[in-house]
C-alpha cells in the first residue's frame, strides 16, 4: 500500500483517493438534484389551463402582441390576419384555446385544433390534432411558458388519441423551431407547400404518436448540456467538448434518443442557421463534432440522414436569400 507521511501523520493514497471519489460523486448527485428542482419549480410556475370566456379580449391583445405587432415600428398585420390574431371567440369555438398564467396574469396562449377545423391548414385528417397561433408575451419569453403551452398541447392530443400532432412557423422564426425540436417535433419538408408572409414556404413540424423509427434526432434540453450529452462522448472513447453548454449556445446541440427507454446514445453539433452561409457546411467547427455511444452503424447513419435533411431545409433557404 502507497502511504505517505505529513506532519506526523500517515495517510493511505488508495484511502485518499476512495475518500475523494466519494467527494466528487456526493458533488455530482446534489448538483443534478438542483437541476432537477429548479426545472420542477419551471415547471410549476407557469400553469397551463384552458381560456375563459370573460378572457378572449384580453387574449386577442396578448396574440397580437406576442407575434410583435404592438412593439415600435412593427408592421402591422393584413386585415384578415388581424381578425385571425384578435378574434380568440372563433379559436375557442373551434378547439380547444390554451392560456399560460403566471401569478394570476396571462402570458402566453396557443390552439390546440381537430384536424377537420377550418382552422386548421396543415392536419391531413381528423385523425391529426394540429396546434395553432403560440403565442407569449415578449416580457415573458423567459418564463417557460410557450415549453409548458407546447407540452400541454402535446399531451391533450395524446388523451384524445390524435395519431399526430402537426404545426407550422416561419421559415426564419429559427427560435421557435429550436423549441419544437426540443421537444421532439421533426421537420416535415414533403408538406411544406404553404407560403409564408414572405412568400417562402411555411416550415411544417410533425410530432408522431406512433412512430416507427425507433430513434429520434432532438435538439438537447439545457438540464443535459452539463451531464447527460457529455457522457456520450465519454461512451464514444473521446474527450467531450469543453464547455459543452457554451457550444450548445453558440451552434445546435442534436442527441439521438431511443424510442423505448429515452436513453441518449449519440449526438452531433451543427452550426445554427444561418440563411446567407453556405447551406452545406452544418457541422460544427470543433476538434468531435460526433459522438455514437451504442448501436454505432444505426446511430452514425441516422445522424448522417438529419445532416443531410439539415443541407436540404438549408439549401432551400439559401436560395430564396440569394434570389431575394
Amino acid at each position: 500500500m502507497l502511504a505517505w507521511v505529513s506532519n506526523g501523520s500517515s495517510f493511505s493514497l488508495t484511502a485518499f483517493l476512495r475518500i475523494t471519489v466519494c467527494d466528487l460523486r456526493d458533488a455530482l448527485f446534489h448538483r443534478r438534484q438542483r437541476l432537477a428542482e429548479i426545472w420542477r419549480k419551471l415547471d410549476v410556475m407557469t400553469a397551463v389551463r384552458e381560456a375563459r370566456p370573460g378572457e378572449f379580449d384580453e387574449i386577442g391583445r396578448l396574440t397580437y402582441a406576442g407575434f410583435g405587432h404592438a412593439a415600435p415600428g412593427a408592421r402591422r398585420p393584413t386585415p384578415e390576419r388581424l381578425h385571425l390574431l384578435l378574434d380568440a371567440e372563433a379559436r375557442a369555438r373551434q378547439g380547444t384555446l390554451l392560456v399560460a398564467e403566471d401569478g394570476g396574469h396571462l402570458i402566453g396562449t396557443a390552439t390546440l385544433l381537430p384536424g377537420d377545423a377550418a382552422l386548421s391548414r396543415q392536419a391531413r385528417s381528423a385523425a391529426e390534432s394540429e396546434l395553432r397561433l403560440l403565442a407569449v408575451l415578449p416580457q415573458a419569453r423567459s418564463t417557460g411558458a410557450g415549453w409548458q403551452l407546447m407540452r400541454a398541447a402535446i399531451e391533450r392530443s395524446a388523451a384524445a388519441g390524435a395519431h399526430a400532432l402537426v404545426l407550422d412557423t416561419g421559415p426564419r422564426n429559427f427560435t421557435s423551431q429550436r423549441l419544437y425540436h426540443r421537444l421532439g417535433f421533426e421537420r416535415a419538408p414533403e408538406r411544406e407547400t404553404q407560403p409564408s408572409l414572405s412568400g417562402e414556404p411555411l416550415a411544417v413540424f410533425v410530432y408522431d404518436f406512433s412512430p416507427s423509427d425507433p430513434l429520434l434526432v432532438r435538439l438537447a434540453r439545457p438540464n443535459e448540456y452539463e451531464h447527460t450529452a457529455p457522457s456520450i462522448w465519454a461512451a464514444a472513447g473521446l474527450g467531450a467538448p469543453e464547455q459543452l453548454s457554451a457550444l450548445a449556445h453558440e451552434h445546435e446541440l442534436w442527441v439521438v434518443e431511443r424510442r423505448d427507454d429515452h436513453r441518449l446514445i449519440g449526438a452531433v453539433v451543427t452550426v445554427r442557421p444561418d440563411p446567407a452561409a453556405d447551406p452545406n457546411a452544418v457541422l460544427a467547427p470543433i476538434a468531435h463534432p460526433f459522438a455514437v455511444a451504442e448501436q454505432r452503424p444505426v446511430v452514425a447513419e441516422r445522424l448522417e440522414a438529419h445532416l443531410a435533411a439539415l443541407r436540404h431545409v438549408r439549401q432551400r433557404l439559401h436560395q430564396h436569400t440569394v434570389s431575394a
